[in-house]
């Protein structure tokens, strides 16, 4: 079986394709033998600099012979010797980095290999090279172990005698099967052990199984919500023309409550800038979860983030800094860097402000490391509440005016109100205001201005979207992994309105995000025990890589749900978070004008409307007891909204 997986109408899943026909036509009856080759294009991994790898080729062809072009050195018990026989061909693990330019376009340095982009030239070779190790770095963390994988040059523009003398890692256009496997000899020589034919193997068997069960192998499927994001992300939205010409020039705020499509118009603003410009844009995030779903859309959009491609790279802030940190010798790449995050990021923030790290400095960071620290534009999403620290980093590394900052209101994390709202020279820098619901249907946008103005939250002034009609909200007292027939109903509700379960997040308080000797959390168990699939995003390690099975449903914590968004959300156990939250506020409030108490409640009373205006369509809120401070709130909720709202007994 032979199969392609990537985004369509992409130059790398159309090479993938022609891939694919030459195993065909070389290797006869490999559709139906047992063999298996699996090719992903533009395959995305995360955790390291690199995240786009144009493709990797698995190739399980259980002895298939072939006789290579030319004589190639293989090993053997005695020594290496020359060989031209056949060689029998077991499990082959490819990366390639392919390139389009044509022969005025590439150059070659020695057996190594450039191409131009404008002015500059860039070696693909050591892009082939980063690209290995970025899929080295997701066989280790996910495998604990690595295939000995062969990284190859595709010129798919370029004739094989064009080429320089070989042996070394370049495929020409023009290059068949049969050429191309005596290459990949060349760099991964064959063993000759106990058998008459030597063998060429990139790994054993096992953990071939184990690769081919790898998520960039597993194709991305986007459901209806996806589709309709990835449209949004296509269209041009109206509010941004204002803004387009400051895109680069000057940095702005674009300012809304949750759910009024803030994140959305940033993508839409970076995919502008791609599309009529190839412009490279970073999106930072505090939130993993929220990186992990954004970098799903990006991957569905087949939208690229490299440096020489233009597009879109999200990442995590903390991710940013530490890297920053590293360069200027301020943290060791084997140190833990959360466990004193905030003191190194105040460091490196006072030093740069003091003018000990320099422009130059900063300037020659970019010039060394462009994928990492050379962007068109920086779009902050849920800025509201960065320490100074992170906004006096950010601001150095790539300059204020190529900054855009989604800010949340009064959805405070993490902290204290953020200082975006002022440029480095004390002046305002423009907002543009958002003020209607586009996430929430129109009852569940009236449900949130309820809740808001029963909580004291001041100036909830989100407007309903009169498109979108409907929204239901749904209360549940006790323990609601103890109703599995409540949950079949709503999965099968959003299937029948052409959801997808992945469309479906559940958002849970600590107790239910630790695991269990077994390694897994309540909900993710009790969802196995019903015979489904999860993503659980309590897990940093799975929160690490984005969601890509679509019969799966997201589980977040409360704290990560912020800038997340579901057909359906189950809110578990909210009377108990708004206990932690008030328990939390309570200590951090400390002197607070208008008393601790006071400010403990306003404090918990701006989380609670994070979660509340996560869902689209259907609101299941679940609480331990009805006659809880939140329980008795939602009751209110159901007797002065009951078309709305509705207690499930």
């Amino acid at each position: 079986m032979i199969q392609v997986i990537g985004p369509e109408d992409r130059e790398e899943t159309r090479y993938a394709h022609r891939l694919a026909a030459m195993f065909r036509d070389a290797l006869p009856g490999i559709e139906d033998g047992p063999e298996l080759i699996k090719i992903a294009s533009c395959a995305k991994v995360f955790g390291g600099r690199v995240q786009d790898i144009d493709l990797v080729v698995l190739a399980r062809l259980n002895g298939r012979r072939f006789r290579p072009r030319r004589r190639v050195l293989i090993e053997a018990a005695d020594g290496q010797r020359e060989h031209l026989g056949e060689i029998a061909l077991r499990n082959l693990v490819l990366t390639i980095e392919l390139k389009s330019h044509d022969p005025q376009g590439v150059r070659f340095d020695g057996l190594g290999v450039s191409v131009r982009y404008g002015n500059d030239w860039k070696s693909a070779t050591e892009q082939a090279v980063e690209q290995m190790h970025a899929f080295l770095g997701d066989c280790e963390q996910r495998l604990g172990n690595r295939p000995r994988v062969v990284n190859l040059v595709a010129l798919q523009n370029v004739e094989d005698s064009q080429l320089p003398r070989r042996p070394h890692n370049i495929i020409a256009g023009d290059q068949s099967l049969g050429s191309i496997l005596t290459t990949i000899a060349e760099m991964r020589q064959p063993w000759l052990g106990g058998a008459h034919i030597p063998s060429l193997s990139c790994c054993n068997d096992d953990l071939a199984e184990r690769i081919e069960r790898l998520p960039i192998f597993t194709p991305l499927q986007p459901t209806r919500l996806d589709r309709r994001r990835m449209e949004r992300l296509a269209q041009r939205a109206p509010q941004l023309d204002a803004l387009e010409g400051d895109l680069g020039q000057r940095a702005f705020i674009l300012r809304g409550h949750g759910g009024t499509g803030k994140t959305s118009l940033l993508l839409n603003l970076a995919a502008r800038a791609y599309q009529d410009r190839a412009a490279r844009s970073l999106l930072l995030t505090y939130n993993q979860a929220l990186a992990a779903d954004l970098r799903r859309l990006m991957a569905l959009t087949a939208v690229p983030g490299s440096d020489d491609q233009g597009g879109i790279r999200v990442d995590t802030v903390m991710t940013l800094v530490g890297r920053v940190l590293q360069r200027f010798d301020l943290l060791r790449e084997d140190e833990d860097l959360l466990a004193e995050y905030g003191t190194r990021a105040r460091t490196l923030a006072e030093l740069l402000e003091a003018g000990d790290i320099t422009d130059e400095q900063m300037a020659n960071l970019r010039m060394r490391e462009p994928e990492l620290f050379r962007f068109d534009h920086v779009l902050i999403d849920e800025g509201q509440d960065w320490p100074p620290s992170e906004i006096e980093i950010i601001r150095s590394v790539f300059g204020a005016e190529r900054i855009v900052v989604a800010d949340g209101i009064d959805q405070l994390v993490r902290g204290d109100i953020a200082t975006w709202r002022y440029d480095q020279g004390g002046g305002p820098v423009k907002v543009e205001r958002l003020r209607q619901s586009l996430r929430m249907k129109s009852n569940l946008a009236a449900f949130t201005r309820f809740i808001a103005g029963e909580l004291g939250v001041p100036g909830w002034d989100l407007g309903p979207n009169d498109q979108a009609p409907g929204g239901k909200v749904l209360l549940v007292e006790g323990d609601i992994l103890r109703a599995p027939a409540l949950h079949h109903q709503l999965f099968a509700e959003a299937i029948a309105a052409g959801n997808s379960p992945i469309d479906c997040l559940y958002v849970v308080p600590p107790e239910l995000a630790r695991a269990g000797p077994d390694g897994v959390t309540p909900v993710a168990r009790f969802l196995a025990g019903e015979g489904i699939d999860c993503w659980d995003g309590t897990s940093y390690d799975v929160r690490r890589d984005m969601p890509r099975d679509i019969l799966a449903p997201r589980i977040v914590q409360y704290e990560s749900c912020r800038g997340l968004e579901g057909w359906t959300v189950l809110a578990t156990g909210l009377d108990r978070f708004w206990e932690h939250r008030l328990q939390q506020a309570g200590a951090d409030a400390g002197q607070a004008l208008g008393g601790a108490d006071e400010a403990a409640h306003q404090a918990a009373a701006r989380w609670m409307m994070i979660p509340l205006s996560r869902a689209m369509d259907t609101l299941v809120i679940s609480v331990a007891r009805s006659d809880s401070e939140i329980g008795l709130l939602l009751d209110r909720a159901a007797r002065a909204l009951p078309d709305i709202v509705t207690w499930v007994r």
